[in-house]
Parts: C-alpha cells; sequence; structure tokens
C-alpha cells in the first residue's frame, strides 16, 4: 500500500497501535477491575488497571474528560474544548459528592467511548 507522506503513514502506525492497545486491553476491563477503580481511584493500581489508565491518558487534551471543584456545590465532570480565546472546559456532568467518584464517573465514560464496553 504506497503511502503519499509521512503524516500518512503515522496516520496508518496510529491506528494499528490503537487497534492492538485495544485488542489487548479489552479483556482485562472486568466487574474487578471497575470495582477497583471505583474504591480506589487514586494511588496504588493493579498491573492491569494502570495498564488501562496508562493507555485512557495517552490520548490528546482536546474532548478530554477532567474532574473540576466548584466549591459548595461539588465535584463535575468537564470536557476541554478548543475556542478561539483558547482551551476551555465545559460541565457535561455532577455535581459528584467526592472528587473520587467525579473521577470514576470520568473512568466509566473514557472506557465505553474507547473501549466500547458498557461498564
Amino acid at each position: 500500500m504506497p503511502l503519499s507522506s509521512q503524516e500518512a503513514l503515522d496516520g496508518v502506525v496510529a491506528a494499528r497501535f490503537h487497534d492492538r492497545r485495544r485488542t489487548d486491553l479489552r479483556p482485562t476491563l472486568t466487574p474487578e477491575l471497575i470495582a477497583e477503580h471505583e474504591r480506589q481511584p487514586f494511588g496504588q493500581h493493579s498491573d492491569a488497571l494502570r495498564r488501562v489508565l496508562t493507555y485512557l491518558g495517552s490520548f490528546s487534551i482536546e474532548g478530554k474528560l477532567v474532574v473540576e471543584y466548584d466549591g459548595d456545590e461539588g465535584w463535575y465532570v468537564s470536557r476541554f474544548t478548543t475556542t478561539r480565546a483558547g482551551l476551555r472546559t465545559e460541565r457535561v456532568a455532577g455535581p459528584h459528592p467526592t472528587v473520587g467518584a467525579a473521577a470514576h464517573a470520568v473512568f466509566l465514560s473514557r472506557v465505553r467511548l474507547v473501549f466500547g464496553v458498557a461498564a
């Protein structure tokens, strides 16, 4: 398959890499792994959860979900968006009672989006 540019080659390589990573990681997305993240979204994780989190963190910033705190209102899940003024966030879920609950909501959302798994 002839490629017309370095950019085209980079796209093919990236697509193959992501297909392989999703295929390798999908079997590790068990109810136990999801429960582990819910119990402890921060800190030490099992090898399988660490691998999933590392992969989920490898994507570009635009469109990425993050956790934001809004004083008395609580914790929100927000999405990075790009505007003429620069990078900003837009709330998509919340409020959540704790930062851990909001982080777990981000994790579940990313697992559904990236792996197509209903967690």
